[in-house]
């Protein structure tokens, strides 16, 4: 009887030392973006990377287009359009027969609005191509 009790308390302290775990569900906080930049990731098979900004301002509206692919790019070209509010206020055909494009320029503002920014364009190899899109937006 008394062996019985001594595994009965054994046993009970035992149960009551052992440490527990609490895991408690927090929300998932995304991480914040720079929306400064907007930039494309390497998924591509000739374009390394790409970036498009626009920057409007009481002085006008910046803009800058680059896309770099790898050594065996034979052209990059596209059109690249800014809208401002919805509406198409400057386009540009975009072209160059080296492995990187890059444009940059300042165009008159419009105004105060939200300006966006798109490029659409195709990236050519000797043995194939493909194409990229890219847009951003910002507002003053």
């Amino acid at each position: 009887m008394k062996l019985k009790k001594i595994i009965s308390l054994g046993l009970a302290t035992m149960l009551l030392a052992t440490p527990t775990c609490t895991t408690w569900a927090h929300e998932y906080e995304a991480p914040t973006m720079d929306n400064s930049v907007s930039l494309v990731s390497p998924r591509f098979a000739y374009i390394m990377d790409g970036a498009i900004l626009v920057n409007p301002g009481s002085s006008g509206v910046d803009y800058s287009v680059r896309v770099s692919g790898i050594d065996e790019v034979t052209s990059i070209s596209g059109k690249m359009t800014i809208y401002k509010d919805g509406t198409s206020i400057y386009t540009r055909n975009l072209s160059t027969s080296k492995s990187e494009l890059r444009v940059t320029g300042t165009i008159p503002t419009k105004g105060p609005g939200t300006y966006k920014i798109t490029f659409s364009g195709t990236v050519k190899t000797a043995s194939g191509s493909e194409t990229i899109d890219m847009d951003m937006e910002d507002s003053y």
